[in-house]
């Protein structure tokens, strides 16, 4: 009980002295900057020194509705650090908490963590070039229409323009759906943007400076854009977008010095192989390449019905690559686009030679069967056969490479082990990769005792 009025008394201190001292008193005063120690999240990080013998998941419940900063600044060091520094409690107690700083997640506040083991003039330049950033971005982002983000504003993966609404239509499309849940996701945004729901959102952040620095220069008059994370780090997709709806280009963006030069692979595969597959399947065009920006023609596609099935003409096209000793390197559902008029293959940067006979057709199905859960094992072994709905598309696959059907088998083989060998088995997706393809060893090997 001590504990809970304790509690109790700081939630109000917190309550009533946040809105007397935050809070605007009137319309057209200068806002301030306050800086505030600790804060009330301490409370959860450190209960001890407040003498709390609560949960701490009901101190962070709390926590939700007292006054909240905008940004969260962390000081983090090594405990030895800290130790030599001053000492005031155990290294193993300053490791737990610095492990709970580092895992805190507050509903709506940007957290950033700065290296307090540098020099002191460092820290407060970082800590200062910090709260300059995210003033820059709120004052952007309340400029014009402003962006929503998704799927919040701690967890922002896509940053999608507001308003007009043929903009925030069109906005949508840089991203492509390839599961249900994905799609059925997409659509429900598309609606809302059709019917104005956007405006509705919270005026989110602009998307970060370093990608509006790189798009400056190729922007046309009166358009804006929308800013997909992609999955690797300092990587971004957007898709430029003018006030009439109308998409005009796809920019692949680069932020760091290993990005920047996979850009240029990129383009170099796409202008050196491009052209040698065969309509109506084809490499994105090159618009312009910029510092750290790619800059491609859009495609006008919608989501596919079955994304994971490898369609005949796709296969063969993926063969006549193949027969030039090149592969594309990463041919999956996500990197396919049905046009109009055709396929769109993109995501050229890892093209290169091949690295064992099949290994686009192989990627494609093995992909598709760990992450989207189709086509099943036994799918994949029908195919081995040319049986099934994959059979026709393995066909055209070792027809325009000029491989043989008898040593399809061993292709899916040296593939799995191949492939299986780059993961990381440390992150959770390399160890349903490897799972997944360790089964279907498995089950390659019990194929002569099926008498297939």
């Amino acid at each position: 009980m001590p504990s809970l009025l304790r509690l109790l008394y700081f939630w109000l201190d917190f309550m009533c002295g946040g809105a007397a001292r935050f809070f605007t008193p009137r319309p057209g005063a200068p806002r301030r900057l306050f800086v505030m120690e600790r804060g009330w999240w301490d409370m959860a990080v450190d209960p001890r020194r407040y003498r709390l013998g609560l949960p701490r998941w009901f101190m962070l419940v709390l926590g939700c509705v007292v006054p909240r900063p905008d940004v969260l600044i962390v000081l983090d060091a090594p405990a030895d650090v800290f130790l030599s520094r001053k000492r005031e409690l155990p290294a193993e107690e300053l490791e737990r908490q610095r492990r709970a700083w580092r895992e805190l997640r507050i509903p709506g506040v940007e957290k950033v963590i700065l290296d307090a083991s540098k020099p002191l003039e460092e820290v407060v330049r970082d800590a200062r070039k910090a709260i300059v950033a995210h003033l820059e971005r709120r004052a952007v982002a309340r400029l014009g229409a402003g962006w929503a983000n998704l799927p919040s504003r701690t967890r922002i993966r896509w940053w999608l323009p507001r308003r007009p609404r043929r903009t925030a239509v069109a906005g949508l499309g840089v991203y492509q759906p390839v599961t249900p849940k994905g799609r059925a996701g997409w659509e429900v945004a598309r609606f809302l943007a059709r019917v104005g729901g956007f405006r509705l959102l919270p005026r989110g952040e602009a998307p970060p400076r370093e990608v509006r620095e790189r798009l400056a220069e190729h922007l046309p008059p009166r358009t804006t854009y929308a800013v997909m994370r992609a999955n690797h780090p300092g990587r971004y997709v957007a898709l430029i977008v003018g006030e009439d709806g109308a998409a005009r280009a796809v920019a692949k963006i680069a932020t760091t010095p290993e990005g920047e030069e996979c850009l240029r692979q990129e383009a170099r595969a796409i202008e050196r192989w491009g052209p040698v597959l065969p309509p109506p399947v084809r490499a994105p065009r090159i618009i312009r390449e910029g510092e750290g920006v790619l800059l491609l023609e859009t495609a006008p596609s919608r989501p596919r019905l079955r994304p994971w099935l490898l369609d005949p003409v796709v296969a063969a096209a993926l063969g006549v690559l193949e027969r030039e000793g090149i592969s594309h390197g990463d041919a999956t559902p996500w990197n396919l686009l049905r046009t109009p008029d055709g396929f769109v293959l993109v995501d050229w940067e890892s093209t290169g030679s091949v690295p064992v006979p099949g290994w686009d057709l192989w990627h494609w199905l093995v992909q598709s069967h760990v992450l989207l859960g189709r086509p099943r094992r036994v799918e994949l072994l029908e195919a081995l056969r040319g049986a099934g709905r994959l059979g026709s598309s393995a066909r055209a696959f070792l027809r325009t490479a000029g491989l043989e059907c008898g040593d399809l088998a061993g292709f899916l083989r040296a593939y799995l082990v191949c492939s299986r060998d780059g993961l990381n088995p440390s992150a959770p997706a390399g160890q349903r990769g490897v799972a997944a393809r360790e089964a279907i060893l498995r089950e390659l090997d019990n194929l002569p005792r099926k008498g297939v």
